[in-house]
């Protein structure tokens, strides 16, 4: 249509072909030569500015030089050759030819030609005019006259040449203006195809998730409402709404970062398409987390509903083994030996067929399955321990009475807020009162009694709570009673788990003996225990003798005849060799065989000599460290740190021990899940309240096996992940780090992972109350 609307007779044949030509107009001289490599080149001639040129091939780039030549024929001579487009620094040679562009460069070279004639023809009127100055009369006169007539003429050219400019230059603005306004049209169009393209495309994204939500949402709703109850296998059927889940949160995120990364252009966007596109897939961006929200909301309360529903079969399949196990004449760790036949677990296909075995069992397949799902990996003694034994933890202060029935009861005291308390029995509700009643142990001080579970208006004495367990950090001594003093059964090692027997219960208040002093080593002064709580003796009285004068070490006992090994400093410590001292009659000295403690060198010293000075003397003031024990800066002990003393260094008192009445320590009672070794031990930092949970601190592997080395990796833990410990952490010996087997709340999976390296580096970290 543009070409056929330019002719009445229809398309010139020479318009039609000019369409498929590639031309180009000079804007700064350049070569033609003869070859496309400009190394090596022969120049064939020069292009001038705006000379016309036309491509006979494509383009090509001189490797050598880095700059794209095109092969043209110049339409001034027909000369054929290559020249370059643009060059390495943005000078450009070539442009594109356009018969609009090349019609405005004749123009303007036609004005400037125009302009330039005008000038000179300006130029030579004035010269002659001045020439022809003084010049009255004759042919000469005549032609004064004449120049002076075509001044007129020539600013008449000069004005028609300028108007002309002007509406040249007039009609270049509304040609841009045109072409400017064409471009904006065209482009717009662009604009709003690409912008509806945009906003179709994540409307279509977002509206299938939509109908994705729509879908599973109810269906998630409807298990939590039901526990499941309509399906044979409620945890299966939440486990795979709950995957739906996830797999919608998963195209949520996609499609969230899918509209982040098209609104990132058109940050800019402030009217016009893109602008409407932004403003759209904002909103759409909205609507996407308002499912987020809901999706996350979803899942959490699908996994708290597993969870429940878990831990109520769970308790069911524990009460109910309690309750018959109670009817056995077998303690539950017998029986542990007997299920386990001697193993370190019990398999579940054994407990499981213990349990189908119990007369009228009213456990149903569903909660069996259910509630010993986690124990797919064996039933550890850890574990059976806790599964056999029902705690609770007071959350409100509450009686403990020594019968049932609450009208005929005595108190025998209060149990406090906090206290935990073993569940021995449930006895049911009390007829006179409607109250639900226990049989119960106070962990606290093995008093046994009965106490409330619920009030009759639903106020909680009492709540359920894990079994309680304490894990060493550190060595800590197990004693064979509440004392401290008491014999010790042996040292707990670290990682060791112990399950509470009884306490905590404060000894009574006990002193300790503290020294002030220096430590010979190296002179530090500080206090230390020279007797702790416990009556353990650290510092023991040392017999040395000190230099008080300097005096030579000889090699024999015979001053006149031994050797002089060297001399003892002034306040230098020594140690005898043999008892005694030996008299040296003819020279009136007293002589004793020694060993200086700096050196190790043992020789001969006078004691005393003959004009009654005395160079060494016992002294009654130092003390030898039995024990690594802490030199303090104060007479507090626990104050500021200055070192430690080391077993075997000698320290020097200054003044006499002191006495530190300091409060009773915490013990507690308890029975080691490794050996089985009951004692008291004293509550301090190198043991802390622990539960058989942990929390994934830095990223680690789950593996098959105890050993890391050996052991097949099951699959990363994440950070954050929470752990059920099904046994009491154990070491790798290969590698020296503490590991522990597990078992993963997000998927159930069980294995061993590590607590810690062994450079003490913490991976798992235990979750305290």
């Amino acid at each position: 249509q543009r070409l056929d609307g330019q002719s009445k007779d229809g398309i010139l044949q020479e318009r039609f072909f000019d369409e498929f030509r590639q031309r180009y107009v000079c804007t700064t001289t350049i070569s033609m030569t003869d070859s496309v490599a400009i190394k090596g080149g022969k120049s064939i001639r020069k292009v001038d500015l705006h000379e016309v040129l036309e491509a006979t091939d494509l383009p090509k780039k001189d490797d050598s030089a880095g700059l794209t030549r095109v092969k043209a024929k110049a339409d001034k001579d027909g000369k054929e050759g290559f020249v370059t487009i643009s060059g390495n620094q943005g000078t450009i040679y070539l442009e594109q030819f356009s018969a609009y562009t090349a019609c405005e460069k004749r123009v303007e070279v036609a004005l400037q030609e125009m302009a330039e004639s005008i000038a000179a023809t300006n130029k030579y009127i004035e010269q002659k005019a001045e020439e022809l100055r003084s010049v009255k009369g004759g042919p000469l006169a005549d032609t004064k006259a004449e120049l002076l007539r075509l001044r007129p003429r020539v600013q008449k050219v000069h004005f028609t040449q300028n108007t002309l400019k002007k509406k040249v230059l007039d009609a270049q603005r509304k040609y841009n203006e045109c072409l400017e306004a064409e471009k904006k049209r065209r482009q717009d169009v662009i604009d709003r195809r690409a912008a509806k393209t945009i906003i179709d495309n994540a409307t279509e994204q977002v509206t299938k998730l939509q109908e994705q939500i729509e879908r599973v949402v109810p269906i998630a709703e409807a298990l939590v409402k039901s526990k499941g109850a309509d399906t044979d296998h409620p945890t299966k059927a939440m486990e795979g709404v709950q995957r739906d889940l996830q797999g919608i949160m998963e195209g949520l995120s996609q499609a969230f970062a899918g509209i982040q990364k098209q609104l990132e252009p058109l940050t800019t966007a402030i009217k016009g398409p893109f602008a409407e596109a932004r403003s759209t897939l904002i909103k759409l961006r909205v609507r996407l987390g308002t499912f987020e929200g809901k999706c996350q909301k979803q899942v959490i309360t699908l996994l708290n509903a597993r969870r429940q529903l878990e831990s109520d079969a769970h308790s069911a399949v524990c009460a109910t083994l309690i309750k018959y196990v109670q009817t056995l004449n077998e303690q539950p760790e017998v029986l542990f030996k007997r299920l386990s036949q001697g193993g370190a677990d019990i398999p579940v296909s054994e407990i499981r067929s213990f349990i189908e075995k119990i007369p009228d069992l009213k456990l149903t397949p569903n909660q069996l399955d259910i509630g010993l799902g986690r124990y797919s990996a064996g039933i550890s003694k850890m574990v059976w321990s806790a599964m056999m034994q029902e705690y609770v933890k007071c959350v409100k202060d509450i009686a403990m009475t020594n019968v049932f029935e609450v009208k005929d009861s005595k108190t025998l005291r209060k149990v406090r807020v906090g206290e935990v308390v073993h569940i021995l029995e449930k006895f049911g509700v009390d007829g006179s009162t409607g109250l639900n009643r226990v049989k119960c142990r106070a962990i606290l001080d093995g008093t046994e009694g009965y106490a409330t579970l619920k009030g009759n208006q639903g106020t909680s004495f009492l709540e359920k709570c894990t079994k309680p367990f304490y894990c060493c950090d550190r060595e800590v001594l197990l004693h064979e009673g509440f004392q401290s003093r008491s014999p010790v059964v042996r040292t707990l090692q670290q990682g060791e788990v112990l399950e509470i027997l009884q306490g905590p219960q404060r000894e009574e208040a006990n002193d300790s003996l503290r020294l002030h002093g220096v430590a010979m080593r190296d002179r530090a002064d500080g206090w230390v225990t020279q007797r702790d709580a416990s009556g353990r003796v650290l510092l023991e009285p040392k017999t040395v003798f000190v230099c008080r004068a300097a005096v030579s070490i000889t090699s024999i006992g015979d001053i006149g005849s031994g050797k002089a090994l060297r001399k003892l400093d002034i306040g230098e410590i020594v140690e005898m060799v043999q008892d005694g001292s030996t008299e040296d009659a003819p020279r009136n000295i007293t002589r004793a065989k020694i060993r200086a403690r700096r050196d190790g060198i043992e020789g001969f010293v006078t004691m005393a000599g003959n004009q009654g000075p005395t160079y060494i003397e016992e002294s009654q003031r130092h003390y030898e460290c039995r024990v690594s024990t802490p030199l303090e800066s104060k007479l507090a002990s626990g104050s500021k740190s200055v070192r430690t003393l080391e077993a075997g260094e000698l320290f020097e008192a200054i003044g006499e021990p002191k006495a530190e009445m300091k409060e009773g320590a915490s013990r507690l009672k308890g029975r080691s899940l490794r050996d089985g070794s009951e004692g008291w031990l004293s509550l301090s930092r190198r043991i802390a309240y622990w539960l058989p949970q942990y929390k994934c601190e830095v990223s680690t592997v789950l593996t098959d096996g105890l050993e890391a080395a050996s052991a097949k990796t099951l699959r990363a833990l994440d950070v954050g992940e929470r752990l059920d410990a099904l046994d009491v952490p154990a070491e790798d010996k290969a590698s020296g780090a503490m590991r522990v087997r597990v078992r993963a709340d997000k998927d159930g999976l069980s294995g061993f992972a590590t607590i810690s390296g062994a450079n003490g580096a913490p991976c798992l970290a235990p979750i305290q109350v």
